[in-house]
């Protein structure tokens, strides 16, 4: 079991959640791991911090919960 992981929406956001502890510390180790849903499936930590990301939403960028509601759904 891992001791910290974080998952945010997509790679490259976690990329950056990754580099961000490299600013302030210098341990070699990573302090966390940190990966997408899908990267992160099957994988157990301790603590999980589930990373949003702020932005303007345009009911196009929800085509994904409205096709898994609504199938044929068009956004």
């Amino acid at each position: 079991m891992k001791g910290l992981g974080i998952v945010p929406p997509n790679g490259i956001q976690a990329e950056a959640t990754l580099e961000a502890p490299h600013d302030v510390d210098i341990a070699t180790r990573p302090l966390a791991e940190a990966g997408t849903t899908h990267r992160c499936q099957g994988w157990e930590f301790d603590v999980v911090v589930f990373d949003m990301m702020e932005g303007d939403c345009d009911s196009r960028e929800l085509w994904m919960a409205l096709t898994h509601r609504h199938p044929g759904a068009d956004p």
